[in-house]
């Protein structure tokens, strides 16, 4: 089963996936959220309406899913789960946003489905890392990312507790820990509770 990591946008997530891959010579899934913003011709930077997030978390959900299905009978990493998907739709809605609730209720639902079927390991990544702005990337708003850390953080105490109630529990998180900034250290600190 695989090996995720998940958190905000700009934690490093990819960077360290590629790290543990390589360590570990596993196969490593890079997911491409910006790929369905450019293909629907929207900004990741600028803000979205739930309906429109909706739609583009499926995309990003379904994606991930076809890239992770033909792995899921060996091990492999990913540098995003479906928790981090659900976040964001989740982020986006406030008491005043009018979405349709059993969307919403449908699409976590499938995203944490999805985080059972295909994951063993999830290492949550906090918001730790020097910011550095780049075109076509999500808007570097360290409140944000930590919004998004919490909601994630949340989403793995649903998956344990879910995992308790008639699931079999074979799911680890992993809280890494913030002061771990430095890479090699990172990849060290989870190579070390996969083996």
């Amino acid at each position: 089963m695989g090996i995720g990591f998940c958190g905000a946008h700009r934690t490093g997530k990819t960077t360290l996936a590629t790290e543990v891959a390589t360590a570990c010579a596993l196969p490593l899934v890079r997911t491409s959220t910006s790929a369905v913003f450019q293909r629907l011709g929207l900004d990741p930077a600028a803000p979205l309406t739930a309906e429109q997030r909706l739609v583009i978390q499926r995309l990003v959900l379904d994606g991930a899913i076809a890239q992770w299905a033909p792995l899921e009978n060996r091990r492999f990493v990913s540098d995003r789960t479906p928790l981090d998907m659900a976040a964001y739709l989740l982020a986006d809605i406030q008491g005043a946003t009018v979405v349709d609730a059993t969307a919403v209720t449908d699409y976590v639902a499938a995203a944490l489905a999805a985080t059972q079927h295909y994951f063993q390991h999830l290492f949550l990544i906090p918001p730790a890392i020097p910011l550095v702005w780049e075109t076509g990337k999500a808007a570097l708003n360290r409140a944000y990312m930590l919004h998004l850390h919490y909601l994630v953080g949340g989403l793995c105490g649903t998956l344990l507790h879910s995992a308790q109630d008639g699931h079999p529990r074979q799911h680890q998180i992993h809280f890494l820990p913030q002061e771990l900034t430095d890479l090699t250290q990172r990849r060290i600190w989870v190579t070390r509770r996969l083996f």
